[in-house]
């Protein structure tokens, strides 16, 4: 009888361990959530991509829409809900690299004028002051209200007041004219 039990106890286990799996899709070796809950949204997994830089491996960034799309133009343009997500893989990114990064991606979206976003960026860069290791999560996510909440390893590190304009702009960091790689903005689109 408590050879049973504990046999049951394990398929129990097991198959509730391979809903956890199937959860989720493995890009570049991360474990990347397939679907996303922001209030009363469900987002989902449009496609994602490792990001490189120094000739090394620093993030996986990965897309979430309320439905799939491939049309970039489309999606900076929508007022939907949506999230960028950062999984970092290295603790050699540090809180000051990871604003120079999106102040960097800011001037490439903008074609070199932040002018209209200046406020909106800095409440921004703000949220991003926990120190990141390997292994964090940075969530960027667009909500209905029109707002653009920070979350670090799933707790919210601030809110900013989003005008269009700081939305395409952030969006278009990874999806705009100028992406950091253009293979990874191809993934993300779900290509």
């Amino acid at each position: 009888m408590k050879t049973l039990m504990i046999t049951c106890l394990t398929m129990v286990l097991v198959a509730g361990m391979g809903s956890l799996q199937a959860d989720t899709t493995d890009i570049r070796g991360v474990d990347v959530p397939k679907a996303l809950k922001v209030g009363d949204d469900t987002l989902v997994l449009n496609g994602g991509e490792r990001r490189r830089r120094w000739f090394m491996d620093i993030m996986v960034v990965s897309l979430y829409l309320p439905e799939p799309s491939s049309d970039a133009e489309a999606i900076l343009a929508s007022e939907d809900p949506m999230a960028i997500t950062l999984h970092i893989t290295t603790d050699r990114i540090t809180q000051e690299r990871m604003s120079d990064s999106i102040t960097e991606g800011f001037e490439r979206s903008t074609g070199g004028d932040t002018s209209a976003i200046t406020g909106e960026k800095e409440a921004l860069l703000a949220a991003f002051g926990e120190e990141l290791s390997d292994g964090d999560l940075i969530e960027l996510i667009y909500t209905s209200e029109s707002r653009v909440k920070v979350r670090h390893n799933g707790e919210v590190q601030g809110e900013v007041e989003s005008s269009m304009a700081f939305k395409e702009a952030l969006f278009g960091i990874w999806l705009g004219e100028e992406p950091p790689e253009e293979d990874m903005k191809q993934r993300m689109l779900g290509e």
